[in-house]
């Protein structure tokens, strides 16, 4: 195992160790869009470690008791367990056809009701943890005082979350942009600091706006999703517990489109089904919005500050598709330098794929 996913509580050792966890490892965290770079993509499990570890960071510094620690690192490291594969890319499939989504799936995975067995809730109440409480914090609803690290609209997975997005897309290392130091920030004082969330909300909205939603990254996850939607009678719910490996080797012809997004998408006008080109994606716009007007005092603020709204417009497969000469597409985003303190403003979307839209099969990105 890496060291950097190495914990020193046996408690955590344990849990990262058991089959449902170590399951992340072979799950992208960008779901089809790791397929844009052929290595060095990161796996759901490099997340769940890191969130697990913010808190750990926030439960030092503020000086937590054991039991406090371990309820907010195992929500951390667990907070995910229940992810599909190919993340979230076909989670709206699923969802739609079979009433299953990652957050269903994990708390069935951490009360031990999955083919997966029962490793979790055993390894937790080995160590006197209720899987409820557990989950509990996981899903915003515990009423513990630092409950807001998992209910806020700035929580320990969306900062992790975002800022390995920023790595992943721009691939540079900056000071400004990390998870450790925002989160050491946010367990120094009980006044949430206002300068940094601002910042980082900005970096959120470019983000999503400049390349979680950039026309690449909905061709790779809108490929995905029309091929499962027309091949629908193939799929079983228990493909939700595959990894993506295991999904590769039972539905092959996925992972051709795929492929050939990567090396050649102009050639998939000559290989995709009318079907498929014609196949329109409900593709979200996003805007994180901050109202100044509303003081951070305590946590309990956050979410009157930190709004953010979602639109929807239905795309065809096609229109994302680059001319048919044969070439890559390649994400053209954030070329200047740009760190937490630049205030981004949204981005503008072409009106003329919009049409009314009541939100059905819509992804269901969220960090």
């Amino acid at each position: 195992m890496d060291a950097r996913s190495r914990f020193q509580d046996p408690l955590l050792q344990q849990l990262n160790a058991s089959r449902p966890v170590q399951r992340l490892t072979r799950i992208g965290f960008l779901g089809a869009v790791d397929r844009v770079r052929s290595r060095n993509w990161y796996s759901r499990h490099e997340h769940s470690v890191a969130v697990a570890r913010l808190a750990l960071l926030y439960a030092g510094t503020r000086s937590l008791s054991q039991h406090d620690t371990r309820v907010l690192a195992v929500a951390g490291l667990l907070h995910d367990v229940g992810h599909g594969p190919l993340s979230h890319t076909l989670e709206p499939v699923f969802q739609e056809r079979f009433g299953i989504s990652h957050h269903k799936a994990g708390y069935e995975i951490i009360r031990g009701e999955t083919s997966l067995g029962r490793e979790i809730p055993d390894v937790l109440a080995r160590h006197g943890l209720d899987p409820d409480e557990v989950t509990a914090m996981i899903a915003g609803t515990h009423n513990g005082r630092h409950a807001y690290l998992f209910s806020s609209p700035i929580n320990l997975d969306t900062i992790e979350g975002v800022t390995r997005c920023f790595f992943f897309f721009v691939k540079r290392r900056s000071e400004t942009i990390s998870a450790e130091r925002i989160v050491r920030e946010v367990s120094e004082t009980d006044t949430p600091p206002a300068r940094t969330l601002d910042s980082f909300w900005s970096l959120k909205h470019q983000m999503y706006n400049s390349a979680i939603h950039h026309s690449v990254g909905l061709l790779y996850d809108g490929l995905a999703q029309a091929v499962a939607i027309h091949n629908i009678d193939r799929f079983e719910p228990h493909d939700f517990l595959k990894d993506d490996e295991q999904l590769r080797r039972d539905k092959q012809r996925l992972f051709t489109f795929l492929d050939c997004a990567r090396r050649s998408p102009g050639e998939l006008r000559n290989i995709l089904p009318d079907s498929i080109l014609e196949h329109e994606i409900v593709a979200p716009i996003r805007a994180f919005r901050c109202d100044p007007s509303v003081e951070l005092k305590k946590s309990t603020d956050l979410p009157f500050r930190y709004i953010q709204t979602k639109k929807y417009r239905r795309v065809p497969i096609d229109h994302l598709l680059p001319p048919e000469v044969p070439t890559k597409c390649r994400y053209r985003i954030m070329q200047g330098e740009l760190s937490m303190n630049v205030r981004f403003a949204p981005r503008t979307s072409s009106e003329s794929c919009v049409k009314p839209l009541k939100p059905s099969l819509t992804p269901t990105w969220s960090f």
